[in-house]
Parts: C-alpha cells; structure tokens; sequence
C-alpha cells in the first residue's frame, strides 16, 4: 500500500506519511473521487453565482435598450438583435429590477457563507421563483386580503329581499361594506393579485376598467369610464377587472376582450371576474386556462370579503409564466375533450 502511494505520486497528492495506514485500495479510490467531486462541486457554485450575476447585468443592459429604444419599436428590436427569446430577456429584466430583493439572499448562499441546508446556491429558476412569492406592500393595511368563509346559497326568490335590504342599510364611515349598492359594479384589484398579474406579465400595457382617481393598476395606458373602453382598440398586454354589473356589462367585457384577442392586437390579457359558472360569458372563455382563486376575495376599498368567488382567465401563449404567478393563489383548470 505504502509502496503504491509512496515517493513521488504521494507527493503530488500531498498525502502525509501514516496517513494511509489501515486503508484499503477500495477506501484510497472512495476518497479520490470524493475529492474529484467536491472539486466539481465548487466549481458548479461558483458557476452558478457567476450565472446569476451574468443574468443581472445582461437584465441591466436590457433595460437600459429599452429605455432608449422608441416608443413601439421595442418588441421588434430585441427580436431583431437580441439572440435569446423574448421570455429569456423578461426574466433577465426581471432579476435586474428585483436586485435588491435577490441581492440577501445570493450574498446567503455565496461561497463566503457556510453550507446552507436548503439549497447551495440560488439559480436562475429559484430566483425568478423567489420574486414570484406575494410580497406586503407597505401603503395597504394589513387585513387579509384573502378571507375564507363558509359558503352562503342565496335561494332566487330572496334577491329582491336582500336588494331592499341594501338600501335601507345605513352606511357607517369609512370602506365600503358589502351591502352598499354602490359597491356591486367597481371592485378595485387587490395588491396579491396585481403582484401575480406583473410577476406574469412584466410589464401591464393598458388597463381598459380603470378606476375613478389615482389608477391602481400600473400600465402604460388606462381607459377610464369616460374613455368606453368598449368603443376603444386595446392593445399588447392586458389586465382587465371589469364591472361586474348583472346587467350584462360582463358579457360586452368578455366579447370585446376575445375580440381583441383573437385579431391580435391584445397579445395576453389576464381577466379578473367572478366565477360565474353558469354565464354565457363564461362559456366564452372555455378555451382558456383558468385559475380559481382560493375563498373570497377582500377587495381594495371594502371592508369585507365579496359574497362571490373570483377566478382569473389568461389569454395567452405562456401558460407556463401565469401558473407560476398564480400558483399561490388557487388551483388551475383547463378543458379538454375527452375522446372515445
């Protein structure tokens, strides 16, 4: 044994004298290539961080194109010049706007910490993941957002009932509650869900239902009530939380959205209504995967959960993008035709 690893060869391998005493040849090789992999290993981390530093200053240099790049000529540049896809380009956009979310934990992980038991360093896809995850946002008050409750079966006949009810109530100071009539047509985005809509998306082109005051969806463009968006052409990306009137605004909503859709001028649209079922409407969108959002929803402004559940559609060809935005928020359902 010593005479094998002995001289010059236990030189090279810096193997002390006596070291090898008691060690079979099946051990030495165990060790070698351990030590042949822990070397792989470190330079696999080592790649990786450089992998995601990489990914930040090629998203850096992305966005700075972008800036400087002319209104509406973005899309066909970065087709034009840029040699990965378009999904590539958002998510090193993505990285690089979120630096400071990202930056704890890659600096966490880096070869100047110790071991982490959960993962060895943060890639590309951890990453993106970890900026998926619903963040608080600071000007909202911390209710939750999202309220379980017991499901409640309104029988037809006692419609008329509740609606007088409605207006009989007195409206105390403050939110809107659930029981003021005014409250039934607008019901403002929460914050969970537009966080899902930019971790899909990107970036929000046009917001066709804003509502009154200062917008609450961050696009580039917004139709107000006084703009029609119905008499309007909607373009690029889309997030739209239209009126949830029973009058049948929602199916105007729908069929002008599909419209738009189907002749290309709206490339994806993330639709937020109430999971009515049994609605024309919603046959319409069929086609389209689906996420059902999981209870009820608390509204921006309200001071309740809605009596109704909600569910998001999407309209679009990166399905892959809207179930990892949405996978915290519900389960996903999609149709399929089942055959003989």
């Amino acid at each position: 044994m010593s005479e094998f690893f002995g001289g010059e060869l236990a030189e090279i391998l810096d193997i002390q004298p006596g070291s090898l005493e008691g060690k079979t040849n099946e051990d030495l090789a165990v060790e070698f290539r351990l030590e042949q992999a822990n070397a792989k290993h470190s330079a696999i981390r080592q790649a990786m961080g450089t992998m995601l530093f990489d990914a930040r200053d090629c998203g850096r240099l992305l966005l700075e194109a972008k800036r400087l790049c002319r209104h509406g000529g973005w899309g066909r540049t970065l087709a034009e010049c840029f040699e990965g896809s378009s999904r590539e380009a958002q998510r090193y956009m993505q990285i690089a706007r979120d630096w400071a979310v990202l930056e704890p934990v890659v600096l966490a992980n880096s070869d100047a910490a110790p071991k982490n038991d959960t993962v060895s360093f943060l890639s590309l896809r951890g990453a993106l993941a970890l900026l998926a995850e619903p963040r608080e946002a600071p000007q909202l008050p911390p209710a939750p957002e999202i309220e379980v409750i017991d499901a409640e079966v309104v029988e037809p006949d006692s419609v008329g009932c509740i609606r007088e009810a409605m207006h009989q109530a007195q409206e105390p100071e403050g939110p809107k509650r659930l029981d003021n009539p005014e409250a039934h047509n607008e019901h403002y985005t929460p914050y969970r869900i537009l966080e899902a809509v930019y971790a899909c998306l990107w970036e929000v082109d046009l917001d066709p239902c804003c509502n009154p005051g200062e917008p609450n969806v961050k696009a580039a463009a917004h139709y107000r009530r006084e703009d029609d968006g119905l008499r309007r052409t909607w373009r690029g990306r889309v997030f739209a939380n239209p009126p949830y009137s029973p009058t049948g605004e929602l199916g105007r909503w729908t069929e002008w959205l599909l419209r738009q859709y189907r002749e290309g001028s709206v490339t994806e649209a993330i639709y937020l209504v109430p999971a009515y079922t049994d609605t024309q409407w919603w046959y319409e969108l069929r086609d389209f995967p689906v996420c059902l959002i999981r209870g009820r929803l608390t509204f921006k402004g309200n001071a309740d959960a809605a009596r109704f559940p909600s569910a998001v559609f999407y309209l679009g060809r990166n399905e892959g993008a809207f179930r990892d935005a949405f996978a915290h928020l519900g389960d996903f359902w999609m149709r399929t035709l089942l055959e003989d």
